[in-house]
């Protein structure tokens, strides 16, 4: 590999590593705010704020936008006709002459086709329904899949990711887990006082 397609990869990585980001925080946001863990406020504020956010419009909304964008988001990093993208990626790498072959690829690619199913939904939930704004649209239940279902997108495209990245040497991506938003004491914060503008 020459130095114009080294530069070439590693502008793709970069990329894809903020979309791979974007992905997480959006799912993150979202479950948050639908399991708020904020164990370290007494009982009675965290009563009140359950109850605050389970009838607030706003976080509703909020968690919806960080629904939809989290599988737009990762739509994009599946895209097979992407260039900014894992099958992007892998194309690029192949064409350059970089062997994939080995036990821990072929793991992964299997990972890609367990979540074949769960990722067409994802595509037919942004194609249908979050792509368009214009009109408020449900989709059916039969299109819809559940946090984990949602984790396990993201944990294969960031093992991939970091997978690529390491027949290069180049430092892996550091996972982001939920724990940030239940122990984070900004969020904490600006809750409450989201709280308090809102009902006063």
């Amino acid at each position: 590999m020459n130095k114009e397609q080294r530069e070439s990869i590693d502008k793709v990585f970069g990329k894809l590593q903020i979309v791979i980001q974007n992905a997480r925080s959006f799912i993150e946001v979202a479950k948050f705010i639908n399991y708020p863990k904020v164990d370290y406020l007494n009982p009675k504020q965290n009563s009140e704020l359950f109850l605050f956010m389970e009838q607030s419009e706003l976080f509703h909304k909020m968690q919806i936008f960080g629904w939809r964008l989290f599988v737009i988001e990762i739509c994009k990093i599946y895209d097979n006709n992407a260039t900014v993208s894992l099958e992007g990626i892998k194309k690029k790498l192949i064409s350059y002459g970089v062997d994939l072959s080995g036990t821990l690829f072929d793991q992964l690619q299997q990972q890609l086709e367990n979540d074949k199913e769960i990722l067409t939904r994802a595509k037919k939930l942004r194609d249908k329904y979050y792509a368009h704004t214009e009109k408020e649209v449900h989709p059916g239940k039969e299109l819809l899949f559940n946090w984990s279902d949602a984790e396990s997108l993201i944990i294969t495209c960031e093992n991939l990711l970091n997978y690529y990245l390491s027949l290069f040497n180049i430092e892996k991506v550091e996972v982001v887990s939920s724990s940030i938003y239940e122990t984070n004491a900004f969020w904490k914060e600006e809750i409450i006082s989201l709280s308090g503008v809102i009902k006063n």
